[in-house]
């Protein structure tokens, strides 16, 4: 617990006036990541639906209506996919520990403040932040996927986009930018199925063998 830490208000939805700490980042519609503290009134974000359903919900745009410092007192949360600082009251999309297990995937989440949030409660989570690449290689890669990528979904399962060449210089340009940038990329053969989650973001795969 972090008594009377600087908080940023988000108005507008569950948890308006209940906040997340500066340096706190938040992902744009652009798919560009900023600082909470940077956003601006009329700054168009991806959200989703209050009334939770994992299995059926879908990302939706979202308006900050506001943006403004208040103190209030916070905790430190620590998981094992990083650790974020949240005012008592601000709420969370969480599966209790001590409830009874569910079968289904995205079942049994519910609204939990962060005064109430336990050892072992299960917080949802989507993706880990990313940097935007404005390097050469960057600009290629993104090319590769505007004109030969594809993208792949599944309802429950996690998305796939990848890119599907013939062997020869491209694939071994693919193959030269996996060992010299940190993207996670996979390579495969066509005929094998690659079984990775949302956070694998590139399957590259190589046709012809």
């Amino acid at each position: 617990k972090i008594p009377s830490c600087y908080g940023i208000c988000s108005w507008g939805g569950i948890g308006y006036d209940f906040c997340l700490a500066p340096g706190t980042r938040v992902l744009k519609r652009n798919l560009t990541w900023s600082k909470i503290e940077n956003l601006q009134v009329g700054d168009e974000l991806i959200g989703f639906p209050e009334e939770l359903n994992l299995q059926k919900n879908t990302f939706v745009p979202a308006v900050v209506e506001d943006n403004k410092k208040i103190t209030r007192p916070c905790y430190k949360i620590v998981t094992e996919k990083g650790t974020i600082i949240a005012s008592q009251e601000h709420k969370w999309v969480t599966r209790l520990h001590h409830e009874a297990p569910h079968k289904k995937p995205g079942t049994g989440f519910k609204w939990v403040t962060t005064a109430d949030l336990e050892p072992k409660d299960e917080i949802a989570f989507t993706s880990e932040p990313w940097l935007f690449d404005t390097s050469r290689d960057g600009g290629w890669l993104s090319g590769m996927f505007d004109g030969e990528g594809w993208v792949s979904i599944q309802e429950g399962k996690s998305g796939h986009c990848g890119i599907a060449q013939n062997p020869g210089p491209i694939v071994e340009k693919l193959k030269e930018l996996q060992l010299v940038t940190t993207k996670p990329f996979q390579l495969t053969k066509k005929g094998e199925l690659l079984k990775n989650k949302l956070k694998k973001i590139y399957q590259l795969i190589e046709h012809g063998k």
